[in-house]
Order: structure tokens, then sequence, then C-alpha cells
């Protein structure tokens, strides 16, 4: 709740991915989306709808797994799902902003193993 507060986003991102009990309420009979919006944190209530929303799970789990947690805002804000990620290739990853050469790799392997295949450079 003082995550929520405090607009803490890193904070609010590690919570959300343990799956807490989202209807929990603090003294004031106050949840967590309550206390955002009451203090006006817009970025920490996207970044808590983005984690309660279910099909985007997948996706924040395998970039998690990939080391790569930092790349999920660029993805989604792109509204970029596991679905669109498991077809893309080395360039689609590039239009979409991953411009780092090793983790746009580490994703592009990612993507082969999902699909089953080879890895092929584009």
């Amino acid at each position: 709740m003082l995550a929520c507060s405090n607009g803490a986003q890193n904070i609010i991102q590690i919570l959300f991915k343990y799956n807490p009990d989202k209807e929990m309420l603090n003294q004031n009979e106050e949840s967590a989306e309550d206390i955002i919006i009451k203090y006006s944190r817009r970025s920490s209530l996207v970044t808590l709808l983005q984690l309660q929303t279910p099909h985007s799970d997948a996706l924040a789990k395998l970039l998690h797994e990939l080391n790569l947690d930092k790349y999920y805002p660029v993805l989604r804000t792109q509204q970029i799902g596991l679905n669109e990620f498991s077809r893309m290739n080395e360039q689609d990853l590039k239009d979409a902003g991953i411009t780092l050469l090793g983790p746009r790799r580490k994703m592009y392997l990612a993507i082969c193993k999902l699909k089953g295949e080879e890895y092929k450079k584009d």
C-alpha cells in the first residue's frame, strides 16, 4: 500500500508478480487502486492495471526469465503480447524499440524456442 501511495512502480511490479490478494484493504478500507487514485499517481495506476491484465502475464514472465524485464514496458506500450511477440523476427524486434543486439538476439532465440524452430539469422 505504501508503494502505491509513493508511486513506486518497481515495487508495485515486484509485489504483483507474486500474485498478492488484490482485494486487500488497509486500515482505512482502501485498496491499492484506491490509494493510487487518491494520490493521483497516474503512472502507478497504469503499472497496476497492466499487471492485473491476465494476457500480459505470459510475456512478462518470459521476459523475466530472460532477465529482460526492462523491455516489457517497451513492448506493452505497442500492444505486443505473447502472441504477437512469438511471431516477431529480429527486424520486428528492432522496429519495436529493442535496439541493442544482445537483448534482441536473446528475445529472438526465445521466440525460436517457443516455435520449436532452430535459430535463423535474419
